[in-house]
């Protein structure tokens, strides 16, 4: 049997400007715990505080049995592989740029000068990022292998999920179309219950999904836990039907040391409504927990129907509401900067946690109005804009996906990172970051650090898990100060995560979406 790669990054420059990264290695790896993160020792030696105690409710608790489990960490039998879609052998045909020169010139006319001038600058660094990698790569491919899933982009469905029914009263099926499990439920408001803890060496059966929208659901072990739900109205037929527990749950393996709280995020009139000034901007989570690291992926105007279903879609007018959201939660959830005493953590955690970086991270469209809201909320929770990480979408060649100076369509999608220093928690104006247009966008010709992530896309939705990058960018300990147990210990936050990552916390109504057991394969 093949040894299973240790890293998803197939390529890197040497001054960690250029990566190239395979998409299902990276979600896979993501999984388990990263060699940075077993350095640390157990959660709860790194994270000493009431609120990561492992006390709390528990869901019935039978034997492990591996046909129910589908563990993605068999013993003996090596990793389960991410099912995933075709790499891309050629772009896309190019159909709805303007037709003629005119046509293109009366667009462009629409586009500020200066954005017209960050896109080029965007242009100059992908085309540079992608001649390095294709010099280092040497006629190597630009992704592994795969595991393709069926033929139409879907997991094997049973009938059950087909039909999707109703259970105890509430919204729990599956939808071809969102391609695994679609719980929908709004997260409760006020003071959070006490989590729910889940069991690695047992199955963790609940009666209904609503236990799991109490607050949050923890794996404090080392190992994945596997978590089993109903997904259909158990009634005298279909029990008179079923053959066996397979046919009438649903099964996600939760990887070690994770958080999660599963529900529809307040947006929009719901945020207004929701009277959130006393507790988190994220129902359930508390109020005074921390992290270093807040990675969000917002629901931005004209997304897939796939995510409008759930997230109210923004218009440009509902920016504003956006933004405070986004800000909110950095403001909320950030640890201060490295060496400023943090009001929320005792004296013996604050030397600790603030001898790490605090970093936020919003993914942004390739709208202008999408990137000023980014730099909005990062700014407006005290945080300096410092990089910007290009993800450009490849084919299995190198080739951009769509043109790079398409008008209408982009190969590219931006992270947009700021960094909580002294200076910008203290609201000093020379360290707010990089300079602004007229409209609060960045200028192209600002001092930030770009780096370009190339990937060969996969299925729709589903983004390159960057904790490998992260964890090189902002997270290496330096040997020039402290212990490396010290410098490397970091906390993570995904909001609006799609799956769940092995020592980070994630939420939103699709955490569990590539986590269920009909992604993984043998």
């Amino acid at each position: 049997m093949q040894e299973p790669p240790s890293s998803s990054i197939l390529y890197q420059n040497t001054g960690g400007t250029v990566f190239l990264i395979d998409i299902p290695t990276s979600i896979a790896l993501g999984q388990e715990l990263s060699p940075l993160q077993q350095s640390q020792g157990p959660v709860q030696q790194r994270f000493s505080s009431k609120l990561d105690s492992i006390t709390g409710n528990k869901p019935k608790q039978i034997p492990a049995n591996d046909d129910v489990a589908g563990s993605l960490w068999k013993k003996g039998e090596g990793k389960k592989q991410l099912l995933s879609s075709p790499p891309m052998e050629s772009p896309f045909p190019v159909s709805t740029e303007p037709k003629s020169d005119v046509a293109r010139e009366r667009v462009l006319r629409q586009i500020s000068a200066p954005e017209r001038h960050y896109r080029c600058l965007i242009e100059g660094l992908v085309l540079e990022g992608l001649r390095e990698i294709s010099e280092g790569q040497r006629g190597k491919g630009w992704c592994l292998s795969r595991r393709v899933v069926n033929q139409g982009g879907l997991p094997p469905l049973s009938s059950y999920r087909k039909r999707g029914r109703e259970t105890r009263g509430e919204k729990v099926s599956i939808e071809t179309a969102k391609f695994s499990c679609s719980f929908v439920a709004e997260m409760p408001h006020g003071i959070p219950g006490p989590p729910v803890i889940l069991s690695s060496t047992s199955q963790n059966i609940f009666e209904g999904i609503s236990e799991l929208h109490h607050g949050v659901v923890k794996n404090p072990s080392n190992l994945e836990a596997a978590l089993i739900v109903p997904c259909c109205k158990s009634n005298a037929e279909n029990e008179k039907h079923a053959q066996s527990i397979d046919e009438s749950h649903c099964t996600f393996n939760v990887p070690p040391e994770s958080n999660f709280l599963l529900g529809t995020l307040p947006l929009g009139q719901q945020l207004q409504n929701a009277g959130l000034s006393s507790t988190s901007p994220i129902p359930g989570m508390p109020r005074d927990k921390r992290f270093n690291l807040i990675l969000l992926d917002p629901p931005w105007p004209n997304r897939s129907v796939r995510r409008s279903r759930h997230y109210q879609t923004h218009s440009y007018a509902d920016m504003d509401v956006l933004t405070q959201y986004l800000c909110d939660v950095l403001r909320a959830h950030l640890h201060g900067p490295r060496y400023i005493p943090d009001a929320y953590t005792n004296t013996t955690e604050a030397s600790t946690q603030n001898s790490r970086r605090t970093i936020g991270a919003i993914w942004v469209t390739n709208s202008e109005k999408s990137r000023k809201v980014a730099y909005e909320s990062l700014r407006g929770a005290g945080l300096s804009i410092c990089e910007e990480w290009i993800w450009i979408k490849t084919t299995i060649n190198g080739e951009p996906i769509t043109p790079l100076n398409g008008l209408w369509r982009k190969p590219y999608e931006i992270l947009v990172i700021g960094e909580r220093t002294l200076h910008s928690f203290r609201g000093t104006p020379a360290s707010t970051g990089p300079t602004t247009g007229g409209d609060g966008g960045p200028k192209a010709d600002d001092s930030i650090t770009r780096r370009v992530i190339a990937a060969v896309p996969d299925i729709h939705s589903r983004k390159p898990n960057l904790r490998e990058i992260f964890e090189k960018i902002f997270f290496v300990p330096n040997s020039s100060s402290g212990t490396a147990s010290e410098q490397g210990m970091y906390s993570s936050l995904e909001v609006f995560a799609r799956n769940l990552t092995a020592g980070w916390w994630a939420c939103g109504d699709e955490v569990l979406k590539f986590n269920s057991t009909e992604w993984w394969a043998d």
